[in-house]
């Protein structure tokens, strides 16, 4: 009996302490394989704009979004004024939703 209770008791020590729980590989930097490419591009005189589809090309870790909506943001305003104006879609080509 006594070495019944000496195993319980050490179990709720064990269960009081503060344990270091650990994800494995989920926020490590892994490498992006994705290309970012000019599609097309669109004039309208009547409203002295242009119009561009971009696409991203491979596997994006979720992680990384945010990277790769900054390098994507940086390379259409490349050679752009100050005070262009953007608006960004996001879709999905396999189902031709908006996501």
């Amino acid at each position: 009996m006594q070495q019944k209770a000496q195993r319980l008791h050490i179990k709720q020590q064990q269960h009081n302490t503060d344990e270091i729980y650990r994800v494995a590989k989920l926020f490590k930097s892994k490498q992006n394989s994705y290309r970012i490419k000019q599609a097309r591009e669109y004039k309208f005189d009547k409203f002295n704009s242009t119009r561009f589809h971009w696409k991203i090309y491979g596997d994006v870790i979720v992680f990384q979004i945010h990277t790769v909506i900054k390098e994507l943001i940086r390379k259409m305003t490349e050679g752009l004024s100050d005070n262009v104006k953007l608006q960004i879609i996001l879709e999905n080509d396999k189902n031709d939703q908006v996501n």
